[in-house]
């Protein structure tokens, strides 16, 4: 639009068309001095005219002191879930549950509210607190089209002017959440430190939250989920990238799902711990070989690592005992090791004494890449670590 065709819109219009440039809250001192380029105000303090347009405009919200954002964002804050019956559809209401109901007046018997939806349209509506109930949601319910059993989200903007915002589940998803994990990482990169998750919450939201709301499930699988970015201390979260090669392997080898790749981090972490490593097969399968040189001996290890199936939390079997036997045996290996996160030892016990194996849990591994990178460990050390579980404890 053309700064002719702005200069005719109301000081409130304008202010609205910025925020929703910005697509974020801003202080009215920056939104007054966007505004007075395209329409320059004949007034002695715009700052006030500016900031009175916005106070006396349903469409605005103050987030916080001087700031201010758009009503229709609040469905970000809306975090009470309710779930439609056919009678709330059939009637146009909605019962107060316990869990509703302090979020609502109850001086009267008949109480005349507003619910703003994220189109910023006011539904008008009465909490009846004889029948416990919301009324006059019919209109609102057909026109979004809900169903039986289809959840809407309610959001408190003013207790004590009874507004509200009132929000499908639909609506709340269409931000997806390739776009929240962007503005996560933007946001930490731009921080330069790691951030707890209320205000990780906060920066890429736009908004000041108190509690949880109906974005803070999706931001803590996305953190979670997303190999960028990694919980570095009691709910404080920052970039992979961040991390020293210790922890980042660390932390891989603990989420990997992929067996190829779980075996390659193995054989990293054992480079780490100061081996000379490479992979060799034997028959159907592949092993690390880990060469441990010394001055006076060398000692080498055969290596596997399996992960977890499914179904299993613990080992339960293992298919490769001749081929491990015979790679320990060509390669000269000392002992040979199979590393998981857990195993059944009653069941393999049988089968580690016969081909002589040391079963060695993830957990320790991880101890001892934490430890070797505070203190490094002697090859001869390590030697007897793996040969001597209870060590690690």
């Amino acid at each position: 639009m053309g700064a002719s065709a702005m200069k005719h819109k109301s000081v409130a219009d304008i202010a609205y068309e910025i925020l929703s440039k910005h697509e974020k809250p801003l202080h009215y001192r920056k939104i007054t001095e966007e505004l007075i380029k395209v329409k320059p105000l004949k007034v002695k303090e715009p700052y006030y005219t500016v900031n009175a347009s916005m106070s006396g405009d349903k469409r605005f919200i103050r987030t916080k002191r001087g700031i201010w954002g758009l009503v229709k964002w609040k469905y970000k804050d809306a975090n009470i879930k309710y779930s439609l019956t056919s009678y709330c559809l059939k009637d146009g209401t909605m019962f107060l549950t316990s869990y509703m109901r302090p979020f609502f007046p109850k001086d009267k018997k008949i109480i005349e509210i507003t619910f703003i939806d994220k189109e910023g349209i006011e539904i008008e509506a009465l909490v009846n607190n004889e029948l416990n109930c919301i009324i006059g949601l019919k209109d609102w319910y057909r026109k979004k089209n809900l169903k039986v059993n289809d959840i809407v989200f309610i959001g408190l903007i003013d207790y004590d002017r009874r507004k509200y915002f009132l929000v499908t589940e639909n609506e709340t998803l269409a931000e997806p959440q390739e776009d929240l994990g962007e503005k996560i990482f933007n946001a930490l990169e731009k921080e330069g430190r790691p951030l707890s998750f209320k205000e990780i919450c906060e920066r890429v939201l736009e908004v000041e939250t108190k509690g949880s709301n109906l974005f803070y499930k999706y931001i803590a699988d996305i953190l979670k989920r997303d190999s960028r970015f990694a919980e570095e201390k009691n709910n404080f979260w920052g970039l992979f990238d961040w991390l020293s090669d210790a922890e980042k392997l660390k932390i891989e080898l603990i989420k990997t799902e992929d067996n190829r790749k779980y075996k390659k981090l193995i054989q990293k972490a054992f480079n780490f711990l100061g081996y000379e490593t490479s992979l060799v097969a034997e028959g159907r399968a592949s092993f690390i070989l880990a060469k441990a040189h010394l001055d006076y001996k060398t000692y080498n290890l055969i290596i596997d690592g399996k992960l977890l199936d499914n179904q299993s939390k613990r080992i339960q079997k293992y298919e490769f005992w001749d081929e491990l036997e015979e790679a320990k045996e060509k390669y000269k290996a000392d002992f040979s090791i199979i590393i998981s996160t857990d195993f059944n030892y009653e069941k393999l016990n049988k089968k580690i004494e016969e081909y002589k194996v040391v079963l060695f849990e993830l957990r320790w591994l991880d101890s001892l890449i934490k430890e070797h990178n505070r203190l490094p460990f002697s090859l001869s050390d390590l030697k007897l670590i793996f040969l001597d579980n209870d060590t690690i404890e």
